[in-house]
């Protein structure tokens, strides 16, 4: 009997048993650890096996067990794209995306060669062994191996970081660790194919390190799986405290509904259950007790929550539950009530069911206490230190980072204040306390927006520096062809050779489909560059037609390499190759055509926020500056659009109606948010008309008595297609601006009113 005959007899229900795991679900895929080692050793034996008897009936076996290790991993295309999602949130290294693609790609390769006719055997080998050498060798292996020990750039382990994205979601990781050890283990067939192949012996000490690597890989996974598992009651807690911040808290089976599901969703292997009641204006008495503990680490099976509108949160659990005696259970709740409350009615439960968790709640009318003049009186003594606060609040990040503990005053009297609210009690100490609060809003809303920008500064970056490659590779290919045609007659079979060396060392046609899939946004990240750009210009609609007009010359000079390299080649395959890219380029037009069209569309409502932003930061300006500055940033990011702005206070005065200081009419408008003394409106027209503007002031002089409601309306309805703005004269500080040139745009101060007109 020969060597590898023992072999295969030795190891013949380790190598079945590695291959029926590997059809398994998520959670027994992640759980298992060092049973895949017998299926890698096998390609170490089989590889020069099928060199040397490939029509041994052990070489047909091991190629047997091999295609039904590629039958279960035939989802592992969808599997790498989910793994490089992951890895591109988290910003670990947008190279893995490359190095996976990398990895299957090898495992392809092995696979050819392992399924080959012999008379092709010899062929299969050397292009496996040439493309494993030129798809980066065995460093795609060792960097998915270092993601996963933190032993990489970014210092964090994988596992962690998914631990934290999936907020201890046992399912997702279960499925993330079944994804990457299906990798692990085309990888490490791939490497040891390679190496059987090319030394001709089996290496004791890569078998080793990988054996060694494996395990040490797959006791991460079951501790990442035990830590969803084992710390759940915590991790729950936090996601009803998430859940209440989406919904306020009421007593009604919608609300329990709404936290009960995602509960049984997200832990499906748990039992809860829920109870919601009031808190505030009640005596309630809430009695938890038992002696069923959760894992090592001990503690009783539920926790509570109180919500900022006073309902009481009651959430308990068991991962194992027990049948119950429910008449018995009755008959004692019925007996212990003839002899006094719920509390004794709890403790004889607690007793008679050691093993359980026992809630009971009794309520009673109560009474309601006011503390109004004690809180108050809090307020007003803290009032020094609030706005010293305040001061620093609007400091830069520097001075706000370093006196952090100095905003523990603001906090303080949060909660007087929201009782104050609930009481309906006002005091000048309350509404003052309001205004601070408005302010540290603002000034968390422009943080807020800053977080955003550079998150969007952090994608564009991200989206540069992988694409800057694919762009720098187009040009030169296209600059190399280009060298060959305007080469002299005697040079240009230097320059072929030159562009067809060229051409393949640069990533061949790889570059045009990299930039298709960056546009369509099937390439790892997910999202299409068109989109991150359109965020992160905002919507404006010049950048984004620049950057889609560099995109298309890219894919036609990128194209023009491509199929001259192909007819170069002597392919016959050019026409095919017109019709596949003419499809894809209309894909792409189309994908152009639809962001350039959002930034049309939506221009008012990116408008909107835009000027929000721009009155907000700059309060310190009088209205007509404001005006001012309005207008030119209207005018210079949405050119094709006219503008015209308003700027005015609200008037002030015992007898001054509110609503009736001013009137809009007409769709083609917006008010932005301000503060209640400020008013800023602005309208627009993307194809304005002429007026008549005498139609217009007729239409005023002939009313008896001029009302800025009526005056509004009255032009609207003789002008449909226009927008109309009256604004009462008694209103202060009236600043005005518009880009609209003048026979398209009517203004003019009557005596109880200023009027502007424009056609929609």
């Amino acid at each position: 009997m020969s060597r590898v005959e023992e072999w295969v007899l030795e190891n013949k229900d380790k190598i079945e048993k590695g291959v029926e795991i590997m059809s398994q679900g998520c959670e027994i895929l992640a759980a298992t650890v060092g049973q895949f080692h017998p299926i890698l050793e096998a390609v170490f034996v089989a590889s020069a096996e099928l060199l040397s008897n490939p029509e041994g009936k052990e070489a047909k076996y091991l190629t047997e067990q091999f295609e039904k290790v590629n039958q279960k991993l035939e989802g592992i295309q969808d599997d790498i794209e989910k793994i490089a999602l992951e890895l591109q949130r988290t910003s670990l290294n947008k190279q893995n995306f490359d190095r996976e693609a990398q990895m299957i790609s090898q495992y392809e390769k092995f696979q050819e060669f392992v399924i080959a006719k012999p008379k092709f055997k010899e062929k299969k080998k050397e292009k496996f062994l040439s493309h494993f050498e030129n798809t980066d060798h065995d460093l795609n292996l060792d960097g998915l191996y270092n993601a996963i020990t933190g032993e990489n750039i970014s210092g964090d382990a994988v596992l962690d970081v998914i631990l934290a994205i999936e907020q201890r979601s046992r399912r997702p990781v279960e499925e993330f660790c079944a994804h990457l050890k299906k990798l692990f283990v085309v990888g490490i067939i791939a490497v040891m194919g390679y190496t059987a192949l090319k030394e001709g012996t089996v290496g004791e000490d890569m078998m080793k390190k990988w054996q060694f690597r494996m395990e040490d890989v797959e006791k991460r996974m079951k501790a990442a799986v035990d830590e969803c598992v084992n710390n759940f009651p915590a991790q729950a807690k936090l996601d009803v405290e998430h859940k209440l911040v989406e919904r306020q808290g009421r007593v009604d089976p919608e609300f329990t509904k709404f936290l009960l599901d995602p509960l049984a969703k997200k832990y499906d292997w748990v039992c809860w259950s829920v109870r919601v009641f009031n808190h505030g204006g009640i005596f309630f008495w809430n009695w938890l007790a038992g002696k069923r503990y959760h894992g090592s680490g001990g503690g009783i099976n539920c926790f509570d929550l109180l919500t900022k509108n006073k309902i009481r949160i009651v959430i308990s659990f068991t991962v194992d539950p027990k049948p119950l005696n429910k008449v018995q259970i009755k008959d004692q709740i019925e007996n212990e009530r003839m002899k006094g409350d719920m509390i004794s009615v709890a403790e004889s439960l607690c007793k008679s069911l050691p093993n359980c968790l026992v809630h009971a709640i009794d309520f009673q009318r109560g009474f309601k206490k006011k503390m109004a003049e004690n809180l108050q009186q809090l307020i007003a003594s803290k009032k020094d230190v609030v706005e010293n606060v305040m001061e620093v609040f609007e400091q830069g990040a520097e001075v706000l980072a370093s006196i952090a503990g100095d905003f523990f005053p603001i906090f303080s009297i949060a909660a007087p204040i929201v009782k104050l609210a609930m009481d309906n009690v006002e005091s000048k100490e309350a509404e003052y306390m309001k205004e601070q609060f408005q302010r540290v809003r603002e000034r968390l809303e422009v943080i807020s927006e800053e977080i955003q920008r550079i998150n969007d500064e952090v994608r564009k970056s991200g989206m540069d520096t992988t694409y800057f490659s694919v762009e720098e590779n187009i040009t030169n290919q296209f600059r190399k062809y280009m060298e060959i045609l305007n080469a002299k007659p005697k040079f240009r079979d230097a320059k072929k050779k030159q562009f067809l060396d060229h051409f393949s060392k640069t990533g061949g046609d790889k570059n045009l489909h990299t930039l298709y899939s960056a546009v369509t946004g099937e390439s790892f990240s997910g999202e299409s560059v068109l989109e991150i750009t359109l965020n992160y210009e905002q919507k404006s609609r010049r950048p984004v037609e620049d950057f889609c007009a560099r995109l298309k010359k890219l894919f036609c000079i990128g194209l023009i390499a491509f199929i001259g390299h192909t007819a170069l080649k002597g392919c016959d395959d050019e026409e095919e190759l017109l019709q596949e890219w003419a499809t894809k380029m209309q894909v792409v037009q189309s994908k152009m055509n639809a962001v350039i069209e959002d930034c049309i569309n939506s221009f008012p409502s990116q408008a909107e926020i835009d000027i929000k932003r721009l009155v907000r930061d700059h309060k310190d300006k009088s209205n007509q500056q404001l005006a001012n500055m309005i207008i030119e940033n209207l005018k210079g990011k949405y050119d094709w659009v006219s503008w015209s702005v308003r700027v005015f206070n609200s008037p002030k005065g015992f007898f001054t109606i509110k609503k009736d200081f001013q009137c809009a009419t007409g769709k083609s408008r917006f008010q932005v948010p301000s503060d209640e003394n400020l008013n800023v409106m602005i309208s627009y027209s993307a194809s304005p008309e002429p007026l008549d503007k005498a139609q217009i002031q007729q239409l005023v002089q002939d009313q008896k008595k001029v009302t800025v409601p009526g005056i509004a309306e009255l032009v609207f309805e003789k002008i449909p297609k226009c927008t109309a703005h009256a604004v009462k004269t008694t209103c202060k500080e009236m600043a005005y601006s518009w880009s609209f040139q003048d026979e398209l745009h009517f203004f003019e101060e009557f005596k109880n009113c200023y009027l502007f007109v424009h056609s929609s």
